[in-house]
């Protein structure tokens, strides 16, 4: 009896923690189970009940049918109008033309965005270039795939030369100099070649969330402050009343 009374607590419980989250209902019929965050005349902010410690999400609010909340609360949408766009948006832009407008680290992954950072990624792990390509950046994509090939050719002539030398004795001072030469090539191609494709997987990765943000910011739904640090020189007065250049770090906010 005891053991059953404990099931049925179980399940109760289990139910009532089922319904204590947010259900967001979509106008194509699917379900979302959130935490609404935030709803406003735009858009809808909300974190997956089923990873209440990973990032915010947001939706358009042409995209939603209705919220049920928790509290048994229901917010219809039935007359919001989608988003138009006042000026048409650039699809072909260039990741050069607008790295400097926005900064990766305050992206937030939404459901329209174009290009997926971690695939981005994870493409310029197994193959140099090809999270770039991804992106939308044929020329840099192709650029990185080359100079990686460059490395890995310099890379073999280097082991080749490393094998063996058939003009010395290979017990001289000659052939040890020389093997030694090329090992000590052989140790520094190899990292640098390392330490470049590590920084064409975090570039795929950046490309990818600035042009997400273009994107966000094209459809009105990029909102709050972007912080930009820098160091700066400026011309300071000195004691004497002559201008002396001073390093320095600027603050710039961009609303």
């Amino acid at each position: 009896m005891k053991r059953f009374l404990t099931i049925l607590l179980l399940i109760m419980l289990s139910a009532a923690a089922a319904k204590a989250q947010d259900i967001v209902v979509l106008r194509n019929g699917s379900q979302i189970t959130a935490k609404v965050l935030e709803v406003n005349d735009l858009n809808v902010k909300y974190i997956r009940s089923d990873n209440p410690e990973g990032p915010t999400y947001i939706l358009r609010v042409s995209e939603i049918s209705r919220i049920v909340y928790q509290n048994g609360q229901v917010d219809e949408f039935v007359h919001q109008q989608a988003f138009v766009r006042e000026e048409p948006v650039d699809y072909k832009v260039r990741y050069s033309d607008i790295r400097h407008n926005y900064n990766p680290r305050f992206y937030t992954p939404m459901r329209d965005d174009p290009y997926e950072p971690w695939a981005c990624g994870v493409g310029s792990f197994f193959l140099p270039g090809l999270g770039q390509i991804i992106a939308g950046e044929t020329g840099r994509g192709l650029m990185f795939l080359g100079v990686n090939a460059a490395f890995s050719v310099t890379e073999m002539l280097e082991i080749f030369n490393l094998g063996g030398n058939r003009y010395y004795d290979p017990y001289s001072s000659e052939a040890q100099s020389s093997k030694s030469i090329y090992a000590e090539a052989l140790l520094f191609t190899c990292l640098t070649h390392a330490a470049f494709n590590i920084w064409g997987i975090f570039d795929a990765v950046r490309i990818a969330k600035v042009k997400n943000m273009y994107f966000q910011d094209a459809d009105g739904l990029l909102g709050g402050v972007q912080v930009k640090f820098q160091p700066e020189l400026a011309m300071m007065p000195s004691v004497g009343g002559s201008l002396t250049p001073t390093a320095g770090f600027s603050l710039n906010f961009t609303f």
